[in-house]
């Protein structure tokens, strides 16, 4: 049961919802932006709602997939890794020949289902300093090197310690070109692009 509700995990997290989302619209968000499937090239590419959306879905399977795995596990280290199966799917998806987006929303909708106190203040971080900013790639990278501390901060157990680190660590291999690009001062904002040609 604990390696069917990981490899389940892996998979729920792998559905692309900003390739989804486009798809709906006309639109392959591979092909525009960033090419990510994430919420901010949505934002970038298809406006506020679809950014939305992709948000709700991309965070919720994060959710969902751990308040599951509590329901049917007692092992609070399986939980977790049912958690790092959902944000490996997002970021290495099986339905993209194991490409994906950047798992920052996946990261704390799942840590959301583990320990939610911490989790609500990093997504607090994050969502101010997208605000203050306007850069996504600044606040995912700033509010995930805040979770170890609020996890340490409230007290958490250490599988959802370690889980907070790895999440960090995910985030910020994900993020290197970003990382490059705000070094060289040339990364994007989170401002809509001019309008895109729907597929036939």
């Amino acid at each position: 049961m604990h390696i069917v509700l990981v490899i389940l995990a892996y998979l729920v997290g792998s559905i692309p919802f900003g390739l989804l989302i486009g798809k709906m619209q006309g639109i392959d968000i591979r092909k525009y932006g960033s090419g990510n499937i994430g919420t901010s090239n949505v934002a970038r590419t298809l406006g506020k709602k679809a950014a939305i959306q992709t948000l709700f879905g991309d965070g919720l399977k994060g959710l969902l997939m751990v308040l599951l795995a509590r329901a049917v596990l007692d092992d609070e280290r399986w939980i977790v890794a049912a958690a790092l199966a959902a944000i490996i799917g997002h970021n290495w998806s099986i339905y993209l020949k194991f490409k994906g987006g950047k798992g920052v929303t996946t990261t704390y909708g799942a840590y959301l289902g583990l320990a939610w106190l911490p989790a609500l203040a990093t997504i607090a971080v994050w969502l101010a300093i997208t605000k203050a900013t306007n850069k996504a790639s600044i606040a995912a990278l700033t509010s995930s090197l805040c979770a170890p501390i609020f996890a340490l901060l409230f007290g958490v157990s250490t599988p959802i310690l370690v889980f907070s680190v790895l999440g960090l660590l995910m985030i910020y291999l994900r993020h290197i070109e970003n990382i490059k690009r705000l070094l060289a001062g040339k990364e994007n904002t989170l401002s809509r692009t001019k309008d895109v040609e729907r597929e036939e």
